[in-house]
């Protein structure tokens, strides 16, 4: 069975091919690069930067392999059985959002299973609107990920850590069958038929209701 995931972040399990595109997975195929973070990864441990330190770690330890789900994963066409993202499709502009659908189906096997999470715009509007807070259009943009303190620094530019679109339960069920999905349903976390998904399931980012999950079949 080929388990895959995608925008899999610092979550490697074992048993599963986990795609990645920060471009710290990219540095990590040139020589030396690894042996290089290593030394700047000490230094920095000394100056306190850990955002900096955990994106090294990640680069030094990693089992994760360097996937573009918008450019095209490295599988073969229904090659895949199951296929997991968590909190990556909000990161993607709509028009790559649906190319990612579409690049999903061409990797599932027919019958194959597609699970996913993402944050739940509509209990951010909901919190929106009851908050009486005099800050609340602030704390909403933060809150979803439409807005920052500050300007992104380069590196978070190139990850993509903003997120473009935010989803609902119906838009979501929309998309996904649009694209061409069946069998589309709301899911929650470890309700999978398909018990190979508790390996990569992490439980706090399936929290509903500020997430939602989907599970379908290609």
């Amino acid at each position: 069975m080929l388990k895959v995931q995608f925008g899999c972040g610092l979550s490697n399990p074992v048993g599963w091919w986990n795609y990645d595109s920060t471009p710290s997975l990219f540095v990590r195929k040139i020589p030396l690069s690894v042996q290089t973070a290593k030394v700047a990864n000490k230094i920095l441990s000394k100056q306190r930067s850990p955002r900096l330190s955990l994106i090294l770690n990640n680069m030094i330890h990693t089992n994760a392999i360097y996937g573009d789900v918008v450019k095209g994963l490295p599988c073969s066409d229904k090659s895949v059985d199951l296929l997991y993202a968590s909190h990556v499709l909000e990161h993607l502009p709509l028009k790559e959002f649906r190319i990612a659908l579409q690049e999903c189906r061409r990797v599932l096997k027919n019958g194959g299973v597609f699970r996913a999470v993402v944050p739940n715009l509509k209990y951010c509007v909901e919190q929106y609107l009851s908050s009486s807070m005099p800050t609340k259009s602030i704390d909403f943009c933060l809150a979803t990920g439409m807005g920052t303190e500050s300007f992104a620094n380069p590196l978070s530019r190139m990850r993509g850590d903003s997120h473009h679109m935010m989803y609902d339960v119906e838009t979501m069920i929309y998309e996904l069958r649009s694209s061409g999905f069946s069998s589309v349903r709301q899911a929650y976390y470890g309700d999978s038929e398909c018990k190979e998904f508790s390996e990569v399931e992490d439980k706090g980012r399936w929290v509903f209701p500020v997430n939602i999950g989907f599970e379908c079949i290609n």
